[in-house]
């Protein structure tokens, strides 16, 4: 059972381990292409896709990681995969 638990908080980080690479091999790109030109509808949800959908894919990994421990961790890991 330590076994499964070990696999899958490797599974539930490993997604947000290489979005956090990402930020800093594509900064100088982002930078050039999206904080240097005028606002635009483009541009905006570049921006929503990037920054809030690591904060919520960070939300998610907390949440997966400290529910394991509870009595009920399975079902409240199925039901928080199954609400987003």
């Amino acid at each position: 059972m330590e076994q499964t638990n070990q696999t899958f908080n490797a599974l539930a980080v490993i997604p947000f381990t290489l979005v956090l690479y990402d930020y800093p091999i594509t900064l100088d790109k982002e930078v050039e292409y999206i904080w240097t030109k005028p606002m635009s509808s483009v541009t905006l949800i570049y921006i929503m896709l990037r920054y809030f959908g690591t904060t919520t894919m960070l939300f998610f990994t907390i949440v997966l990681l400290t529910n394991r421990d509870t009595p009920n961790s399975s079902q409240a890991s199925t039901e928080l995969i199954m609400c987003s």
